[in-house]
């Protein structure tokens, strides 16, 4: 399962039972005596409440009650998150130490939660382009998702400040991206950051706090085949995909390579790469782990990573994970030049020509797969840190919510 890629990144959208895709956009839920609200539905709560993030503009001129109710909603629900963030806070700095670099990013937090909190009626939080809507269970009569290629022409026509992207044919709407020399077909940006804030439970705030320090500190982070996890601190980008490559050209290259353990990897059970993780990871109470999948004969590299947190309690979550998939037979010149420069890889190269484990060919095949490996590395890389991002610019920024993956 991928990170939510529309509005809300890592936002899930948990929908009841199976709803058809509308040709819209947006989606749309029917409010008994309110009329059709269209935006994103981005959760769903435990007694069937949804929550949507709808635009405020359009949200005003097609449901004026709602909208009030909507924005007074958003000043109230601010001024709770701000109140008890600055309270986290404070909890937080008084279990740091002084020369901990998180403290100069916590207590600048504070300052600026302080004066929003000074002058209420200047909140900014009541003018957000979106605002959150909550529909109660008894009151929907009909819910019906966007088509996804809709959607997320949709959500660059609200990126990009078009007029109405809510009820306007979607190929208009694509033709004046394209006029503005956007490509509605490209994944859109998140727009989580114009929402007003909202409370947050101690998890989310504990998994917030996990993000901050995989920002600021040195990331714990693992990477493997098969179950078996094993740090990359201090691993050139080039040193990860060795195994890649050893794959590819057979796994006969044990004595060569020992980064990963060498060999073809055992098949692997459900998340237990997961597990070897956290294992190595309780000290810091979170860790990225990622795990490639080699399929040679198809020229296909898949990758799946994962941040997980241990939570005060002592149990683990996964509170983002992605996932990408890169054609090993595709041209990468530059990925492969970055290959072959590595002092390591040449090495390897170079012993085996020497030896003549395998032909040329076959080593052609594993530089592809492993510059896909390298590409595909660092596209979910900067996935995660967007992600990251996200969380931690702003300590009441978009809510951290995530998915039982």
């Amino acid at each position: 399962m991928t990170t939510t890629r529309l509005l809300l990144v890592a936002l899930c959208m948990l929908g009841g039972p199976a709803v058809a895709h509308a040709a819209d956009g947006v989606d749309v839920v029917t409010v008994a005596k309110q009329g059709d609200v269209r935006g994103r539905i981005v959760r769903r709560e435990a007694d069937g409440t949804l929550v949507m993030a709808v635009r405020r503009e359009w949200l005003a001129g097609a449901l004026s009650d709602l909208a009030a109710d909507a924005a007074r909603d958003d000043r109230l629900g601010a001024l709770a998150a701000r109140d008890e963030l600055r309270r986290r806070i404070d909890a937080a700095l008084r279990d740091l130490p002084a020369a901990d670099r998180r403290r100069t990013f916590l207590e600048s937090e504070r300052a600026r939660i302080e004066r929003l909190l000074a002058d209420p009626a200047r909140d900014p939080a009541a003018r957000a382009e979106f605002t959150w809507v909550r529909i109660p269970a008894r009151n929907i009569r009909r819910e019906q998702l966007a088509d996804p290629a809709a959607a997320g022409v949709v959500q660059w026509a609200w990126s990009a400040g078009l007029d109405g992207p809510e009820t306007r044919d979607q190929r208009r709407l694509a033709r004046e991206l394209s006029a503005q020399g956007i490509d509605p077909q490209a994944a859109p940006p998140t727009l989580a950051d114009r929402l007003p804030p909202v409370p947050e439970d101690d998890r989310a705030w504990a998994a917030r706090l996990a993000l901050v320090a995989d920002a600021l500190d040195e990331p714990v982070a693992f990477q493997g085949m098969g179950d078996i996890q094993v740090p990359v601190a201090g691993l050139a980008d080039a040193e990860r995909v060795l195994p890649i490559l050893e794959g590819t050209l057979g796994g006969k290259l044990d004595d060569l390579l020992a980064v990963f353990g060498g060999g073809k990897p055992a098949r692997a059970a459900p998340d237990q790469w997961l597990a070897s993780a956290r294992t190595q990871a309780q000290a810091a109470g979170r860790c990225r782990a990622t795990r490639l999948r080699l399929d040679a004969q198809a020229g296909r590299v898949e990758i799946e990573s994962a941040f997980q947190v241990r939570f005060p309690d002592g149990t683990w979550e996964t509170v983002w994970r992605d996932r990408e998939v890169a054609d090993g037979t595709a041209a990468r010149p530059l990925a492969d030049e970055r290959l072959t420069a590595d002092p390591r890889v040449k090495t390897v190269l170079d012993a085996v020509r020497a030896i003549g484990l395998v032909e040329e060919q076959r080593i052609d095949r594993a530089l592809g797969m492993g510059a896909a490996t390298l590409d595909a590395l660092a596209a979910i890389d900067a996935r995660f840190a967007t992600f990251r991002s996200l969380h931690t610019r702003q300590l009441d920024g978009p809510p951290l919510w995530w998915a039982a993956w």
